[in-house]
């Protein structure tokens, strides 16, 4: 959907390498945003309020870093190397509810789903995602 998406625009991605590991945060935490959204909103319906306080319990750093450590032993060496870029990228802000080290896991995965979603690994981000959400 997304490279039909830039297909029919005329917009040919970059060479992924030569992206900074904030860019694919960026990028990275609204695809993580979607992911979590879809999955709520798919439950049922409910008030947007409720939407909201489960949504939020995801995506705050402290969500994130327990996602990340239900995924970290599944992640391949190359996988581990572009979540340290992420998590090791110095960054200027520093969100109210969370200290500097949930920050740096949160950003490090932003980073990957970022990356994975650019290089069009959308069936890994499919994995990843699915252990991540999954309570042991």
């Amino acid at each position: 959907m997304f490279v039909d998406f830039l297909r029919q625009l005329k917009i040919e991605p970059k060479d992924i390498r030569t992206y900074s590991p904030l860019s694919l945060a960026f990028l990275g935490d609204n695809v993580f945003d979607l992911f979590i959204r879809y999955m709520v909103v798919a439950g049922g319906n409910i008030p947007v309020n409720q939407y909201h306080t489960k949504v939020t319990a995801y995506v705050k750093a402290q969500g994130q870093v327990e996602f990340y450590e239900r995924i970290k032993d599944e992640l391949t060496e190359a996988e581990q190397l572009i979540f340290k870029r992420g998590r090791n990228a110095k960054t200027v802000h520093l969100p109210k509810h969370a200290n500097r080290e949930e920050y740096a896991i949160a950003t490090g995965l932003e980073t990957l789903i970022g990356y994975l979603f650019l290089n069009g690994e959308e069936q890994r981000l499919s994995e990843l995602m699915v252990k991540g959400v999954t309570k042991v």
